[in-house]
C-alpha cells in the first residue's frame, strides 16, 4: 500500500514538473496562474500573447541587488513589446471621429519600421491612454467586458493631450483592462528564474527555492555583460549597440527569458506607470543603441511624460482577475 501511494505521489509530481517546464516550489502554491502560463488574445485579425506571473514574490532590486520588493498581486505581462501593427490598428478604431465623445486622440501618432517592430515615438501619456483604447477595442471585437484602468471623473481617459488629467490619474486597482506595468512588476518579470540556481542566481530568504537573475545581468542572460563582443552573454537575449547595426529590430528575434518573455532588455526602452520623481516617469530595459551596461535588469531610467523618441516603446500588463 505504501509503495502504491509513493508511486502515485511521484507520478503526480513528475506530471506537474514536466507540464510547463517552469514548475517549482513557487508555482506549487500559486493556484491557477503559474509563472510562465501563456494566454493568447486574438481580435480583428491580430493576436498577441501575455504571460502570467503570480503574486506574492519578494525579489532583489537594484544593479547591486541591495534592495528588495514584493509584488503582492498576480498579473499578466506582454510576451513582447507593443508592435506597430497592434498600436496602429487600435488607434485607427479608437480615433475614428464617428465615435464622438468616445473618440481617442493622441499627442503622438507613433512610428514603426514594420508591423512586427516595436512602436516608438510615443510618450508616456499616449501609452497610458492607449491602454484604455486597447481595452475598449478588445471588448468591441470580442464581446469581453474588461474595464478601463485609467479614469477621470468617472469616465475613461481618452485624450493624451490632457496633461493634468493624465499626470494625476490613479489606476483603478479593481479594473480588469489593459494597463502599463509598474516598475516592480517589470523588474520581477525581468529577473524571474524559478528553481534555476545557475549563472549567479540570487535567492531571497522569504521565497525558499526561488531564484532571481542578478541585477547587473540582462534579462535571461547567463552572465554579466563583458568586453568580449563575440562571447558576451547579452548577445543571446538583447539587441543593443554592439549587435543591432544601429537599428531597431522585430520583436521576439532574440532568446526569451525564463518566463518566456522577449526583449525585456534591449530593442526599445519600456515606459512604466510609476513616477521617478515629481516630474518624470520610469522607463526600463535599455534600447537598440544602448551600451550593454545599460541593459541591466536592476537599472532604472526616467524621462518627462512628454518625451517621445525612436528608442522608447512600452509593454502592456493586465491584473489577474
Amino acid at each position: 500500500m505504501k509503495h502504491a501511494i509513493f508511486l502515485f505521489i511521484f507520478a503526480a509530481a513528475l506530471s506537474l514538473a514536466c507540464g510547463d517546464g517552469l514548475y517549482d516550489a513557487y508555482n506549487a502554491r500559486s493556484g491557477s496562474l503559474y509563472a510562465g502560463k501563456k494566454q493568447l488574445f486574438s481580435a480583428g485579425g491580430i493576436s498577441f500573447t501575455m504571460v502570467g506571473m503570480p503574486g506574492g514574490a519578494t525579489f532583489p532590486t537594484g544593479v547591486d541587488d541591495n534592495g528588495s520588493a514584493t509584488v503582492a498581486a498576480s498579473y499578466w505581462i506582454g510576451e513582447a513589446e507593443v508592435t506597430f501593427e497592434l498600436w496602429n490598428t487600435v488607434c485607427a478604431w479608437a480615433g475614428n471621429p464617428a465615435r464622438g465623445t468616445m473618440q481617442y486622440t493622441f499627442a503622438s501618432a507613433g512610428a514603426g519600421v514594420g508591423n512586427h517592430y516595436p512602436v516608438t515615438n510615443i510618450n508616456w501619456r499616449d501609452c497610458m491612454v492607449w491602454c484604455n483604447a486597447l481595452t475598449e477595442w478588445y471588448n468591441a471585437m470580442t464581446g469581453t467586458g474588461y474595464t478601463c484602468v485609467y479614469q477621470a471623473s468617472g469616465s475613461p481617459l481618452r485624450k493624451s493631450e490632457s496633461a493634468a488629467e493624465c499626470d494625476s490619474v490613479v489606476p483603478d486597482a479593481g479594473a480588469s483592462g489593459f494597463r502599463l506595468l509598474s516598475s516592480d512588476e517589470w523588474e520581477l518579470a525581468a529577473r524571474y528564474k524559478g528553481a534555476d540556481n545557475t549563472y549567479g542566481a540570487k535567492e531571497m530568504p522569504t521565497a525558499s527555492g526561488m531564484f532571481w537573475t542578478p541585477g547587473d545581468y540582462a534579462s535571461g542572460a547567463t552572465g554579466e555583460s563583458g568586453e568580449d563582443e563575440l562571447n558576451d552573454p547579452t548577445n543571446a537575449v538583447a539587441w543593443f549597440d554592439r549587435n543591432s547595426s544601429s537599428s531597431i529590430k522585430e520583436v521576439k528575434t532574440k532568446k526569451a527569458n525564463a518566463l518566456g518573455i522577449y526583449d525585456m532588455s534591449g530593442n526599445v526602452h519600456e515606459w512604466c506607470f510609476d513616477l521617478f520623481d515629481a516630474m518624470n516617469r520610469i522607463r526600463r530595459g535599455g534600447a537598440w543603441n544602448s551600451q550593454s551596461g545599460n541593459l541591466q535588469v536592476g537599472d532604472v531610467f526616467n524621462n518627462e511624460p512628454v518625451t517621445a523618441a525612436a528608442t522608447i516603446g512600452f509593454r502592456i500588463a493586465r491584473s489577474h482577475r
